[in-house]
């Protein structure tokens, strides 16, 4: 039982959360959230969720597909950079390449913007 002149602890998570439900209508972003702060490193499950829900053309808030990206940028960069591996997974995933694990080059329309295969 609370006592008078004593305030409640809310944990900031919590705090963070109830913010969310007025900033965002739809309750997929409040579960998005909730999700990615359970998550620490890197996690290839949780990337492959986020790219689902940014592909969504239907059905989904452009709001939640703009945070999905958001979300999945913030897990590349937990990625260690010399797991190559999971690199050519992610760009197979967002079709910068057209087979994973394999000597494929980058897609060529990417090249034709400035970038390199290296």
């Amino acid at each position: 039982m609370n006592s008078p002149g004593r305030s409640r602890r809310v944990s900031p998570k919590d705090d963070f959360l109830a913010l969310l439900k007025t900033e965002f209508a739809d309750a997929r972003a409040e579960r998005l959230f909730a999700e990615l702060l359970r998550h620490e490193t890197y996690d290839r499950n949780f990337c492959l969720r986020l790219f689902e829900v940014a592909k969504q053309t239907e059905g989904a808030a452009w709001e939640v597909r703009r945070l999905a990206i958001l979300m999945l940028e913030h897990q590349i960069l937990k990625l260690d950079p010399a797991n190559s591996k999971e690199f050519d997974f992610l760009f197979t995933e967002l079709n910068l390449k057209h087979l994973p694990l394999s000597k494929s080059q980058i897609v060529g329309d990417v090249l034709k913007h400035g970038y390199s295969g290296r």
